[in-house]
């Protein structure tokens, strides 16, 4: 073992395909839906806080159970705000990442998102949105990048940089406006394609290739979720959303795997790595122990970068092992444990900015859940304290 470092040498076959998979998630598309969607999440959050304020009290005295009706209540109308953010958002950032006139293409973007929305004769296009739901961020992307398509492909036939921005926009607008006339609603058609798509990722297997997956790019130095979740976020925002609907309409809710799950698995963040700050404020090693103090604070609140680049977990033949298998292990016992009803169906939509307890308790609205996380909290020190021994020793040699 190498005194000077501690680093896995990767292969040669093993570093081409890591180049690889770092060239796709730095295309201009990747990049910028990346950098879009937490805007929309944003345009989420304050659209939620507003509908919880703004929606009439089930009953004079504010309970929890009238919270939970606000907050389930609430969902759907800042989902459709999401997804209008991001139609902006991401117009935006296209534009600037493939050299697009942005004015031209937000504008286009806009009119064409709302010309995607299903007719309804007498309803007003504000309640047409909030009928969108979760499919508004699928379809933001969709509208986005049709648009930006024939705005780049434009510009490649035309030399003219006016005339083909110009052409493009009458093209874009011409065809969602045919298929307004028409009936026929790109809306209507992502809902039916995502039909399918939720009762696989509602299933076990699904959740292990979701949580495998983004735990996995993430020990190989790529952002997972972000990467993934263009297609997983909107997924399991419209599971969460149908259980919320089932919440207020006192029916069983329908999905176990929803955004809210995985406040159960990743505690502390991605890699489920709260135990791990934790230990390492015991450390016998200087280094680690000073790494603990930092990143214990934004641990309990699920941000775990410090320690994933600090220690780094990131292509460590160590820690990746941990990494990966804790939440692949948290998620076989969650989806076990509210599967056989021990714990609650997450009924609600809660940010993975709140410290796990606090926010599995939220969403499901059972205090088995605080057991539950636990639970899992021991499972994954139990995993993680083997291989930071080992990491401590060969820290104490370097």
């Amino acid at each position: 073992m190498s005194n000077s470092s501690g680093a896995w040498k990767p292969s040669s076959v093993s570093s081409n395909a890591l180049e690889a998979i770092t060239r796709f998630s730095e295309t201009p598309v990747l990049t910028a839906i990346r950098s879009s969607l937490p805007i929309a999440f944003g345009c989420l959050l304050v659209a939620l806080v507003i509908g919880i304020v703004a929606l009439p009290a089930p009953s004079n005295a504010l309970t929890f159970a009238d919270l939970s009706v606000r907050v389930a209540g609430a969902l759907l109308p800042a989902l459709a705000v999401a997804g209008v953010g991001l139609v902006v958002a991401l117009a935006i950032a296209l534009a600037r990442n493939l050299d697009v006139a942005m004015p031209a293409l937000l504008s286009v973007s806009m009119l064409a998102f709302g010309l995607s929305i299903p007719r309804e004769d007498g309803i007003s296009i504000i309640t047409r949105v909030h009928h969108l739901g979760s499919v508004s961020l699928f379809l933001a992307m969709l509208v986005d990048l049709c648009c930006v398509g024939c705005f780049v492909a434009l510009r490649r036939l035309i030399a003219n940089r006016s005339v083909a921005t110009g052409l493009a926009s009458v093209l874009c607008i011409a065809l969602f406006a045919l298929l307004y006339i028409a009936h026929l609603s790109p809306a209507s058609a992502l809902t039916s394609l995502l039909a399918p798509l939720s009762s696989v990722g509602d299933s076990y297997i699904g959740l292990i290739i979701v949580v495998g997956a983004q735990t996995l790019l993430w020990a190989l130095g790529l952002h997972g979720p972000a990467l993934l979740s263009a297609i997983v976020t909107p997924i399991y925002l419209q599971m969460q959303q149908q259980n919320s609907a089932a919440f207020i309409a006192h029916q069983p809710l329908p999905h176990i795997v929803t955004t809210s799950l995985f406040l159960f698995i990743f505690p502390g963040g991605a890699g489920a790595t709260l135990p791990l700050a934790v230990a390492l404020l015991l450390s016998t090693q200087k280094r680690l122990r000073t790494l603990g103090r930092t990143a214990i604070l934004p641990s309990l609140v699920n941000v775990n970068e410090p320690l994933i680049l600090g220690l780094p977990i990131v292509l460590d033949p160590v820690l990746c092992i941990p990494f990966v298998l804790s939440p692949v292990v948290l998620a076989t016992v969650t989806y076990w444990a509210v599967s056989q009803g021990f714990v609650a169906r997450p009924e609600l939509y809660i940010p993975s900015s709140l410290p796990t307890p606090i926010g599995a308790w939220l969403a499901t609205n059972d205090p088995r859940s605080l057991i539950l996380v636990a639970i899992n909290v021991g499972i994954s020190a139990l995993l993680y304290l083997p291989f930071l021994r080992i990491y401590e020793r060969r820290e104490a040699h370097r």
